[in-house]
């Protein structure tokens, strides 16, 4: 059995670069940390480490490690922190739904909507003055440069540096991270997917064989992840595809068998009507990235026959606040008739992006994750103002406290 002190050893070496570093980092001696990467090397059977006088930098079976390492780190963390963190918590006089409430949590799952006012509860919370709304979901994301925790947003999914990362970067912010796995790099990847690594990333379309269209999603199917694929960013994008392939990217993709629930497509603004109806029966998720369309000439997602369609619609933010998004959303919806409702777009960056993620959660409601921003009163179906946000909760756990200004402070 590994001990999990070796793995945070091994962990913290990857991270520092040098074994005076790790050692620093870890408060222990250079050789103590040199004898633990050894027994980690010996049970692993390989080497998971270069040497040079420069640093470490990890071999492939080391990355291959790391990851696994990342997981188990994770699990032993939330394990510890489940035995010695608050098991309830309850919201006191909360606002929801147009009136005063108590909200009880337990185990990071909304367990009573209206609890009483004696209920017992390992902590509590005086929100009076304060509404609860649920975390938004940014379904198109970079990794690399995520918002503060009062941004109203608790799940990104997306690009990132490197994908073996995001349970670090998950653990670090408190907020649920999904890394996309670059097609390119699918070899790194294991059998199955993991709670941090849930989708393929395909290159541009237009770059692909349909050998290699069919290949990547028998590979993402296999392992049960889902699969993010651009259609076209531009009009001379889609015109080119159409040259080449003689069908639009989506019928071409549906000719292949390929779209079903587990597609993700981006840059959709140029489907027609009758496409959008394909993607609707077909059950796929469109993630719309307002900001994108805005910045780019001749480009502007048709709101009307998404809306008519009936297709589940999320948003991404591209490395942008995902507020700031559907402020975009808001200007370009308001150029057609009729305009998208604050309550629509409010739908797609919550529920919406939780159920194209598989995730209970996206909404206040009995038996959901506990993902919620507490925040002054503000305008109805309107994304929270971060100035008004008073505590953010994800999975029940304070990411944010507003008495403190720091992230994962608990309440007294």
């Amino acid at each position: 059995m590994i001990d999990p002190f070796r793995l945070r050893v091994f962990a913290t070496l990857a991270e520092c670069g040098s074994f005076s570093a790790a050692a620093r980092a870890l408060g222990i001696s250079q050789p103590a940390v040199s004898q633990n990467v050894a027994e980690l090397e010996k049970y692993a059977g390989a080497r998971l480490l270069s040497r040079s006088r420069a640093g470490v930098t990890l071999t492939w079976k080391g990355r291959q490690f790391l990851a696994k390492a990342g997981e188990v780190l994770s699990a032993y963390r939330s394990l510890e922190e489940s035995c010695k963190a608050p098991q309830t918590l309850l919201l006191c006089n909360v606002s929801h739904g147009g009136r005063r409430t108590n909200i009880l949590v337990d185990r990071g799952y909304f367990a009573d909507l209206d609890a009483p006012d004696d209920i017992r509860a390992d902590r509590r919370i005086d929100a009076s003055g304060l509404e609860i709304r649920p975390l938004m979901f940014d379904c198109e994301a970079d990794l690399d440069r995520l918002p503060d925790s009062k941004s109203g947003t608790g799940f990104f999914s997306g690009t990132c540096h490197d994908f073996e990362d995001a349970a670090q970067i998950g653990e670090r912010t408190g907020y649920r991270v999904m890394a996309d796995l670059p097609y390119k790099e699918r070899a790194l990847f294991e059998e199955e997917a993991s709670e941090h690594v849930r989708v393929l990333a395909l290159p541009d379309m237009a770059s692909m064989k349909q050998a290699e269209l069919r290949h990547a999603f028998d590979f993402a199917r296999k392992r049960s992840l889902l699969v993010r694929i651009s259609l076209a960013g531009s009009k001379s994008a889609q015109d080119g595809f159409v040259k080449s392939f003689s069908l639009t990217p989506l019928r071409y993709l549906d000719s292949l068998g390929l779209l079903k629930r587990d597609v993700l497509l981006c840059r959709c603004s140029f489907l027609d009507e009758e496409e959008w109806g394909l993607a609707s029966r077909r059950g796929v998720t469109v993630i719309h990235s307002p900001s994108f369309d805005l910045s780019s000439s001749g480009v502007r997602f048709p709101y009307e026959q998404a809306l008519s369609s009936g297709v589940r619609v999320c948003l991404g933010g591209r490395g942008a606040a995902l507020g700031e998004e559907i402020k975009a959303a808001r200007l370009l919806s308001s150029m057609g008739h009729p305009a998208v409702s604050d309550g629509t777009l409010m739908l797609w960056s919550t529920k919406n992006g939780a159920d194209a993620f598989g995730i209970d959660a996206g909404e206040i409601a009995y038996g959901k994750l506990a993902d919620a921003v507490l925040a002054l009163p503000g305008t109805a179906d309107a994304p929270v103002e971060p100035s008004s946000v008073r505590y953010v909760f994800c999975r029940g756990q304070i990411l944010f406290d507003f008495r403190s200004h720091h992230k994962f402070d608990e309440v007294a």
